[in-house]
């Protein structure tokens, strides 16, 4: 015959159950993390690269003798946002 169970003590599934999901909840939060970590640094990186957008456009305008010279901007304004919209895209699909 089996050991007798105590009536209110929990067994080792219950055990081995909660520690399981803790074990998810950590690695959830450690991805979150990372993904936050991620996102700060392509906002960090989006930044830099708008002043430096705005540094070659400035010089270009100001060194150009063309029609097109103020349409510089836009265009590497336009650019700029399409690639960090490219990467948000990339992260927010995991």
């Amino acid at each position: 015959m089996g050991t007798p169970e105590v009536v209110g003590a929990p067994t080792y599934r219950a055990h081995r159950a909660v520690i399981f999901a803790i074990a998810q909840l950590s690695c959830v939060t450690e991805s979150a993390a990372q993904l936050n970590m991620k996102a700060v640094f392509l906002h960090v990186l989006g930044d830099a690269l708008g002043s430096v957008v705005v540094i070659i456009s400035a010089l270009l305008i100001k060194f150009i003798e063309a029609d097109w010279k103020y349409r510089i901007d836009p265009v590497l304004r336009f650019l700029l946002h399409h690639l960090s919209l490219s990467l948000c895209f990339h992260y927010v699909r995991y």
